[in-house]
């Protein structure tokens, strides 16, 4: 703590070059709160309250009005995320999500190694109809590990549990729905409008490329001998379901009309997170929903839309006070290249680097996005290009658990889940898979027109 508040007086006072003063005191409370989640020194929902009211106090109103500090709250980001934990606990609550599962568990896994590939598959499905990780996570992890648990030896089941909240990340990257906190976040701090098609456009092939590869990594590295499934007695387990209630078919319904309105918000204008509210609550309502009621509102984590209102504080304030275009200056006359070839990689290991200094992805979203996406369009770029280098960078990497929230979730939570140690193992060729995402991604930008 103590640190953290020496490193923010230092450059407050310190005489810091071509940088405004409402710039140096946006680096002096951002720098603050990096030292602060790289320490830990207090939840990071803390750090965010700690963010927004220096912002608010410290900072001159008329060139950083209070409205851009707090321009959070007005954006669907928070809402489409407070909206998915409803989703995801109105499919998870209902038995739809079993349903599903043990569906495509029963006819199409048969031993240890499809069901290590099923689950990269079933986590693209779920990312459409739970859009977050993380209960997407912990209900697959209830259902498969836990039908797994007396069929095969433990270490299998952790490979399991770890398939399930590493596939989670990696097919996450691909949907706008798939990680929202993440995919909001972004679109947000690029200042552009992105639609659900265009999003899959833009991440479908990266995003299959690192799943794919996620995959085969896993399998790779931990090689352990291949169990057969008796699918007889998965196939008992979902037929004692029974038929499918009325809850479930209004739920199926009602996310339906969800996916509908998703892919055709290019044509309606609907956004994507207004459109996943208004599904939240109109299965709270009797007789068309009846899904939802009061107590499904202890689904919604707080810390994490206050995290997030912050996260996108300290972008709007960074552009605002004209942090992000020293930043950017600085990082230009460091030589970083103008050919996205080059660029796209040295962006995507500054991210990763900070990352694991800070400790948070999200928060080193806030700090570096705005950055990068400021550089990208001095150096020529769509903003959309930087902003997606560093969403891959951020929301597809980790080397230890607590730096990415689902691999965190999918340790600490479930009983017999994968170690530390086999967290780390992984990460190894995760780290190369995202930087060879970058060039991935440049082909692919390039190919549609994009670069």
């Amino acid at each position: 703590m103590i640190l953290g508040i020496v490193v923010f007086l230092v450059i407050w006072i310190l005489p810091i070059p071509n940088i405004s003063v409402e710039g140096q005191k946006c680096l002096a409370i951002n720098m603050l709160a990096v030292v602060w989640l790289a320490n830990g020194v207090t939840a990071p929902a803390y750090t965010g309250l700690m963010i927004l009211a220096a912002y608010i106090v410290l900072m001159d109103h008329s060139i950083v009005p209070i409205q851009t500090i707090l321009s959070g709250w007005t954006t669907s980001v928070v809402y489409m995320v407070v909206a998915g934990f409803l989703l995801a606990g109105a499919v998870s609550q209902s038995g739809l999500g079993k349903r599903i599962a043990l569906f495509f568990v029963s006819r199409f896994v048969r031993s240890y190694t499809s069901m290590i590939v099923f689950c990269y598959i079933l986590n693209i499905i779920l990312c459409v109809v739970i859009p977050h990780p993380w209960p997407r996570g912990m209900l697959l992890a209830s259902i498969l590990a836990q039908t797994m648990s007396d069929r095969l030896p433990k270490e299998h089941v952790r490979q399991i549990t770890l398939a399930i909240f590493a596939g989670a990340v990696s097919t996450s990257l691909m949907f706008l729905t798939g990680d929202p906190t993440f995919s909001s976040v972004v679109i947000t701090l690029s200042e552009t409008q992105v639609s659900f098609t265009q999003w899959l456009l833009y991440m479908m092939v990266p995003g299959l490329f690192i799943s794919i590869l996620a995959c085969i990594s896993q399998l790779l590295v931990f090689h352990l001998p291949n169990h057969k499934i008796d699918q007889k007695q998965v196939k008992l387990e979902a037929s004692s379901l029974g038929p499918m209630t009325s809850k479930e078919k209004r739920l199926i319904f009602w996310l339906s009309v969800a996916v509908v309105l998703w892919l055709t918000g290019s044509i309606t204008g609907l956004d994507a997170g207004w459109v996943t509210a208004a599904i939240a609550v109109i299965l709270s309502l009797p007789v068309v929903g009846d899904v939802l009621d009061g107590k499904s509102l202890k689904l919604i984590s707080i810390d994490t839309p206050l995290f997030i209102v912050a996260v996108l504080a300290i972008g709007a304030v960074s552009k605002a006070s004209g942090m992000s275009d020293w930043l950017s200056q600085l990082l230009l006359s460091l030589g970083v290249p103008s050919n996205p070839w080059l660029f796209a990689p040295v962006a995507t290991l500054i991210c990763m680097a900070l990352h694991m200094v800070m400790g948070s992805s999200m928060s080193a979203m806030g700090v570096i996005a705005p950055a990068l996406i400021s550089l990208g369009i001095a150096l020529g770029f769509h903003p959309i290009f930087p902003a997606l280098i560093a969403f891959i960078a951020l929301g597809g990497h980790w080397v230890l658990p607590y730096q990415h929230m689902t691999i965190q979730v999918g340790q600490n939570q479930l009983e017999d889940s994968f170690t530390t140690k086999e967290a780390v193992l992984l990460s190894i060729p995760q780290t190369i898979i995202i930087l060879l995402s970058s060039f991935v991604m440049v082909a692919w930008f390039t190919f549609i027109g994009m670069i």
